[in-house]
């Protein structure tokens, strides 16, 4: 069966569109995989550095920061106010 006239018209259409759309699907997927992927590389280096300084300020005997960022002021200003209400 040879198709012929305007029915290879409209099939080299429909080919030539769906060549394209996959290309332009396959780069948006990849587009997407790669952000994804440099979000949990950017997380994993986060991690670790966030650790390596633990380990540092616990070699040094200074106190860790656990996200909260509490420090010795935070502490002496919270015992002062419960000790001397105003």
């Amino acid at each position: 069966m040879q198709i012929t006239g305007a029915d290879a018209d409209l099939w080299l259409f429909v080919g030539m569109l769906f060549i394209i759309l996959s290309f332009f699907f396959g780069f948006i997927s990849g587009y997407l995989t790669r952000a994804s992927l440099s979000q949990y590389r950017i997380h994993k280096v986060r991690k670790a550095r966030e650790a390596r300084q633990a380990q540092l300020a616990a070699a040094e005997g200074e106190l860790r920061h656990d996200g909260m960022k509490r420090s010795i002021r935070l502490l002496a200003l919270s015992l002062l106010s419960a000790l001397f209400p105003a």
